[in-house]
């Protein structure tokens, strides 16, 4: 009797371990759509940054997100969504601001020109909570998205995982 208990514990276990390592978040990016070049997030509000940050160490009042494109249809349009999972302890998820609504807010500052194979240039996303708080501690996600004028939906363009700390 107590051996099946010991191999059913320790089958829970090692289902345990195993769903964990799945779920761990790292830091990057993920470009899916002709036409997009590269993927930032920085703290700073500038044309694009010089440096991409992956973790940021303290809160910061809001995310700035680059997309730079390069041959991109015409007619194309990027929008942005982000996800966040938490960190830390229940308690101090009620203290961070762990429970902010957040947004992710088209700039309307697109550097976009025309080039040779359609435009050429840059998107900027503002990540920031909807009540103007710093952004809460977490593993954030943010999904760039296209949709074409004559085509019906949108698909995924690009996406940038990050850390806050704090």
């Amino acid at each position: 009797m107590y051996s099946i208990l010991v191999l059913i514990l320790a089958g829970l276990a090692l289902l345990i371990w195993l769903l964990s390592i799945g779920l761990k978040f790292e830091p990057g990016e993920k470009l899916a759509a002709q036409g997009v070049r590269d993927i930032a997030v920085s703290e700073r509000d500038t044309l694009y940054p010089s440096s991409d940050v992956l973790r940021f160490a303290e809160r910061p009042q809001a995310v700035h997100v680059y997309v730079a494109v390069d041959g991109l249809n015409s007619g194309t349009k990027l929008s942005a969504r982000v996800e966040r999972s938490g960190r830390g302890s229940l308690l101090s998820r009620l203290f961070s601001g762990a429970g902010a609504a957040l947004e992710a807010v088209d700039e309307n500052e697109e550097q976009l020109s025309p080039s040779s194979g359609g435009v050429s240039g840059v998107a900027k996303f503002i990540v920031r909570t909807k009540s103007g708080e710093p952004v809460p501690p977490g593993d954030y996600t943010v999904i760039i998205y296209r949709s074409d004028a004559n085509a019906e939906g949108e698909e995924e363009a690009a996406r940038k995982l990050f850390v806050v700390r704090g």
